[in-house]
């Protein structure tokens, strides 16, 4: 560590003596014979200062000004060409700048950027830690061909590319969004004009695909068909199928009513002869001289419910038959028949006469 230190220092006082040497004296500052190049302009050290006999301080116009340029050769378009770079073997390795700072001895200095690491970063990758074989057959001819810039911009341009396909996408769905409004508007437009209109019968198999089916699609078909289709034969063999249904619905209904009567009364004769037992128990306490049960047949509990629960509590009974005369074509008995299912086909088959 002592060595190192003492190579350390000595570079330093070497390299201060080179910044030393290479500054105007005072004798050079009067007889204005020190000068500063900025890139290739010979310009007095004096216009630098700003002393009085320069011209700066008259006017700073007529100074030259270094241009600045961004033009730098882009190896891409070789590579677009061509498919490749070709790159060769680097012939020197650098002492400064690629395998890090040396001292005049040639030993490496470790300084600051010896021991930096990038994370996911192996050591051959790190042009400081590299060897001269891995200079001249990786580092070298990668920097020569400028690969992380290529990378990056590559990277760059595919970000631009994806900024624009979804500002694209953006802005088609946008006019798509417009346009599908515009027309929704124009159509209802033409519904408030229009005197009367009928809507357009669209087919059920749109909904899901369990409904595409030949009669799911009787709705939808047009008179040519369904002349094809609902013959005479067709609606008479459909009537006949609901009456038939329809009888035998009747007649269970007609035993279930029957049957909802005899549960009744044997409720009411299960009563009659609880209040039976009940005023038996009730003389045979009194004739044992026990005190009878108090009875307070006038006492009514409050009632706080509101109409619409009262309503609620009625007991209703099945649904097609709540439902009027169209309410019992709801049972399942009657699903897939054609004056069940299919109305709008028998309004068009027969116009006027189909519901």
């Amino acid at each position: 560590s002592g060595r190192c230190m003492a190579l350390g220092t000595g570079c330093c006082v070497g390299m201060a003596a080179a910044a030393a040497s290479s500054r105007p004296s005072a004798a050079q500052l009067e007889d204005g014979v020190g000068g500063a190049d900025l890139g290739g302009y010979d310009i007095p050290l004096e216009q630098l200062l700003g002393l009085p006999d320069s011209p700066m301080g008259e006017s700073s116009e007529e100074l030259p000004r270094p241009r600045l340029t961004l033009d730098f050769e882009d190896h891409r378009e070789e590579r677009r060409h061509c498919g490749l770079l070709k790159w060769k073997v680097e012939k020197g390795v650098p002492d400064v700048g690629g395998l890090g700072w040396r001292s005049r001895q040639g030993h490496l200095l470790k300084n600051q950027t010896f021991y930096s690491s990038n994370p996911k970063e192996n050591l051959w990758d790190n042009p400081t830690l590299a060897g001269p074989n891995t200079w001249k057959e990786w580092h070298g001819p990668r920097l020569r061909s400028d690969a992380p810039l290529m990378a990056r911009l590559d990277r760059l341009e595919a970000e631009q590319a994806d900024h624009e396909a979804k500002k694209h996408y953006v802005n088609a769905v946008r006019v798509q969004t417009l346009d599908r409004f515009y027309n929704l508007k124009v159509e209802n437009q033409q519904k408030e004009m229009a005197s009367q209109w009928a809507p357009h019968r669209r087919a059920k198999k749109e909904v899901h695909e369990s409904l595409n089916c030949f009669e799911a699609e009787l709705d939808s078909m047009p008179m040519k068909e369904l002349k094809k289709v609902l013959t005479p034969a067709v609606l008479q063999g459909d009537r006949n199928a609901i009456r038939m249904i329809t009888t035998r619905v009747q007649a269970e209904e007609t035993w279930r009513a029957a049957w909802r009567d005899m549960e009744k009364e044997r409720r009411d004769d299960i009563r009659a002869t609880h209040e039976q037992r009940s005023a038996y128990n009730d003389m045979l306490m009194d004739l044992a001289g026990q005190q009878g049960r108090l009875r307070q047949p006038d006492r009514t509990l409050p009632d706080r419910a509101t109409p619409r629960t009262r309503e609620l509590s009625q007991p209703t009974g099945p649904r097609h038959v709540t439902s009027g005369a169209i309410g019992v074509t709801q049972l399942i008995d009657y699903k897939g028949l054609i004056h069940v299912d299919h109305k709008h086909a028998l309004e068009a088959r027969r116009p006027g006469q189909g519901h």
